[in-house]
């Protein structure tokens, strides 16, 4: 069966993921589950209020924070969105 164009990009991202995360040392990868660890309550809590403004921008924090942790804070940002 042939692949569509939608699961190579999916299988593609999975990998690319899956290589960084490979990569990380163990220091970076315990940094990254502390600040999933911090976000992950306050994103419920968010949810759970009835706050998506506030959901969505506690995402993008911990985006920006699991970002700075993999690749810097010097690292350039790009807005993909």
């Amino acid at each position: 069966m042939e692949e569509t164009t939608n699961e190579m990009m999916n299988e593609m991202t999975y990998e690319a993921a899956d290589d960084l995360m490979m990569s990380q040392d163990e220091g970076t990868q315990a940094e990254i589950a502390t600040i999933r660890e911090a976000y992950t309550e306050k994103i419920n809590a968010a949810i759970g209020a009835d706050d998506d403004k506030l959901a969505i921008e506690l995402s993008r924090q911990f985006r920006d924070e699991a970002f700075e942790a993999i690749f810097g804070e010097n690292a350039r940002k790009r807005d993909v969105a």
